[in-house]
């Protein structure tokens, strides 16, 4: 943030008053004077946690729309009356708001590691795809021709429902079929 020419000096709560206000001289005032504290412990955060210090710039970006936010609501917080008073507990803030962001960074990354290793290993213990065309061939080829088209109509609808006959019609012919050939398939 460029820093405004110093006309004359603000106090603190006068300060805080302008960023309420939306002021941007005060807010350039604000960041000139609170924004190296706040990047420093942004900074120390990400390398205490061994996090990319890259993200020191993406992070300080979030600490000052935090304190924008709501109009400069997180501002009339503070209860101090000095600029060291005010950069304090801007470090404070900067420091947790880091800490947090890397705490949701870590755990969306856990739960997309958990997700990654459930779909890699698969509890899936049936046959494969080409296990099945290679039983479905077979019981074909033990078919009768009445029985074949009954079965090949059966497949049809499973694959399209909106062109199946009623639940008891599937019901009846699936187990009509199962009757006659369940022996077969092994």
């Amino acid at each position: 943030m460029p820093r405004r020419e110093a006309t004359r000096p603000r106090s603190v709560r006068g300060l805080l008053d302008g960023c309420a206000d939306n002021d941007p001289a005060a807010w350039d005032e604000f960041w000139g004077l609170v924004g190296g504290p706040a990047r420093w412990a942004v900074w120390k955060t990400l390398l205490f946690f061994g996090a990319d210090p890259s993200l020191a710039d993406d992070l300080g970006q979030e600490v000052f729309l935090h304190f924008r936010a709501d109009g400069g609501a997180r501002l009339r917080r503070f209860r101090g009356a000095t600029e060291e008073e005010l950069r304090a507990f801007v470090r404070v803030a900067a420091a947790r708001m880091a800490f947090q962001r890397l705490r949701r960074w870590r755990n969306a990354y856990s739960r997309e590691a958990v997700a990654a290793r459930a779909a890699a290993s698969s509890s899936h213990s049936g046959p494969t795809p080409a296990q099945i065309d290679l039983a479905f061939r077979d019981l074909e080829g033990a078919m009768t021709g009445d029985d074949r088209a009954r079965l090949r109509r059966l497949r049809d609808w499973n694959a399209s429902p909106g062109s199946a006959p009623c639940p008891r019609a599937l019901r009846r012919l699936r187990g009509d079929l199962v009757r006659r050939y369940a022996a077969r398939v092994v």
